[in-house]
């Protein structure tokens, strides 16, 4: 016994006797409740600790659950934004392939195009080339512009030169027309002359023919009379005077047909409107026709005749619808070209 607790008696009796019971009970209850005192202690500051750690394992719980709340409602979050980023990351791996694609051809484009830069910096050196060669051509090509141009200037004087003529000629070829139309008129005309002169034809070349053997033998005659020497003046006159006669009359017969080939040529055109009768003047140098009077024209042409002589044409134009009769137009014609023109004089 007193091995194991100490002694906490205040009066120590010996143990051998009977009186010591009491004490050592008192002693060991004392201990007992010392004991349970300390377990109770310990038992209360660990119920304390338990509860303290049993709120803070509460307030902890509650405070996981919150946490657990708020990660279930971030994982939610964070699943959709995972979800959203897969995606993302899927568009930008497609995205990164076909940038990776584009690369390659931009790449491959790249290198095409240097291929051809370096062709078209060939191409670039060549033109340059072919350039200062055109340009040479230019100045070339200039110059026979220039050339050209001189020659484009002279082109078109000469051009109005010939329009000029040309115009010259549709007047004339006018005129020309005119005169055609005359001539027919003149020609239906003069086949009923024709008929005529056709039957005194061979009258007339019998009187030839009589004719130049009358001359022949007044030849001979005059040559004769010459020889002899017997004839006297007055005969010889006589001789000579029917001999120019009768020359006159043979020239008549065989002189040319009547032309304006080297003529100062007339041009008079004559018509009728109603009661008034007009004329219209053109000399070789006119464009167009002027309308003078009759008075006017004789004079004109008598200054011309004058002037030309033997060499003055007249060409008297009657126009198809002139509303002139045939004695209206003959007498006309016939007075101008029996006064003035070469052939008639």
């Amino acid at each position: 016994m007193h091995e194991g607790f100490a002694d906490l008696r205040t009066s120590r009796v010996d143990t051998s006797g009977h009186e010591s019971f009491w004490p050592s009970f008192t002693d060991i209850m004392m201990v007992v409740v010392m004991i349970f005192m300390i377990a109770s202690t310990v038992l209360v500051l660990r119920n304390w600790e338990l509860v303290s750690e049993l709120r803070e394992t509460i307030q902890a719980e509650r405070k996981a659950e919150e946490l657990a709340r708020s990660a279930a409602e971030t994982s939610e979050t964070l699943e959709g934004r995972l979800i959203q980023a897969q995606r993302e990351v899927a568009e930008l791996r497609m995205l990164l392939m076909q940038a990776r694609e584009v690369n390659q051809d931009v790449q491959q484009k790249l290198a095409t195009s240097e291929q051809s830069l370096a062709q078209v910096r060939q191409d670039l050196v060549a033109s340059e080339q072919v350039l200062s060669r055109r340009e040479q051509e230019l100045d070339h090509t200039r110059q026979e512009l220039a050339q050209t141009v001189e020659d484009r200037l002279e082109t078109e004087q000469q051009l109005e030169s010939l329009r000029s003529e040309r115009r010259q000629l549709v007047v004339d070829l006018k005129d020309s027309m005119d005169e055609a139309r005359r001539l027919d008129i003149g020609l239906k005309q003069a086949a009923a002359e024709y008929a005529l002169l056709e039957k005194s034809f061979h009258a007339r070349e019998q009187e030839v023919s009589s004719l130049q053997e009358s001359a022949r033998l007044q030849e001979a005659e005059i040559e004769r009379f010459r020889q002899a020497s017997i004839l006297s003046d007055d005969q010889l006159k006589a001789l000579q005077g029917d001999y120019d006669s009768l020359k006159t009359k043979y020239d008549k017969l065989v002189r040319p047909a009547r032309t304006a080939k080297g003529r100062y040529a007339i041009s008079v055109r004559y018509w009728k409107d109603g009661n008034e009768h007009h004329i219209n003047y053109k000399q070789p140098e006119d464009n167009s026709f002027r309308t003078i009077s009759r008075q006017e024209l004789h004079n004109r042409l008598s200054r011309l005749k004058k002037k030309h002589g033997d060499k003055l044409y007249v060409r008297v134009i009657i126009p198809d619808d002139s509303g002139l009769s045939y004695n209206e137009a003959w007498s006309f014609t016939f007075d101008l070209l029996e006064k003035y023109d070469y052939y008639h004089q």
